[in-house]
C-alpha cells in the first residue's frame, strides 16, 4: 500500500504597521474580525477551507499529500506583534503534537 507523503504546516499571517499607535496583542488573534480565530489541530482544516486567505488555498491546491494541521492565527492590521502573542504562537506551532492521519 502506496502512503501520501506528509506535510506539516500553519499560518501565522499578520499585516504589520509601524506607525500604528497601538500594539498587536494576543488578544486580536483570538477574536480577529473578519479572520478565522486562533485554531491549533485538525479544526483548522474545516474552519480555513473555502476562505480566501493563504492556508486555504494551500489545503486546496494539496492532492499529493497527507496534510498535518499545526496552529493557524490571523490579526487585523495594526501595530507591532508583542513579543508576548509572538511567542505564544510562535510556540503552538513548534510544541504542536503531530498525529497520523
Amino acid at each position: 500500500m502506496h502512503r501520501k507523503p506528509k506535510i506539516a504546516f500553519a499560518g501565522f499571517q499578520h499585516e504589520t504597521n509601524t506607525f500604528a499607535p497601538f500594539l498587536t496583542e494576543f488578544s486580536n488573534f483570538e477574536t480577529p474580525g473578519a479572520w478565522p480565530a486562533f485554531t491549533e489541530g485538525e479544526p483548522i482544516k474545516t474552519i480555513c477551507a473555502g476562505l480566501n486567505v493563504p492556508i486555504s488555498g494551500f489545503m486546496e491546491a494539496n492532492e499529493n499529500f497527507d496534510l498535518i494541521p499545526l496552529t493557524y492565527a490571523a490579526a487585523e492590521p495594526g501595530g507591532l506583534v508583542t513579543k508576548n502573542a509572538f511567542d505564544k504562537i510562535s510556540n503552538s506551532i513548534i510544541e504542536s503534537k503531530t498525529q497520523d492521519p
